[in-house]
């Protein structure tokens, strides 16, 4: 999905999905990514191509009492896609990693 961005000559693409993050992670929906699980709270994205710029990135917690952080963000040399390593923690700091179920929205800068 891509949308006209205010910046001359870019488009905005929009890559979304949700992890069950329990148990043996797994993608519950969205596609143009790849998902790696590091262990115990620990969740790596890998996106299926290269993009310019990452304008914005955001995940939510879909368990109770988790807070999920963005941790790492890998840019590539443009030739294949960058990785973002989710991290679940308890919010009150009782674990430092802990597993949860999550969704995620990137916002990447592309050339039309």
């Amino acid at each position: 999905m891509a949308f006209v961005n205010s910046n001359e000559g870019k488009d905005v693409v929009i890559v979304c999905g949700r992890i069950d993050g329990t148990g043996t992670a797994s993608i519950t929906s969205g596609k143009g990514f790849s998902l790696s699980d590091g262990g115990t709270g620990s969740y790596t994205i890998t996106f299926d191509r290269a993009y310019d710029t990452l304008l914005a990135v955001t995940a939510t917690a879909l368990t109770t009492d988790i807070v999920m952080c963005v941790d790492t963000i890998t840019h590539t040399d443009g030739t294949s896609g960058p990785s973002i390593l989710f991290q679940g923690e308890a919010i009150d700091e009782t674990a430092a990693d802990t597993d949860s179920d999550f969704s995620f929205i990137t916002v990447w800068e592309v050339d039309t």
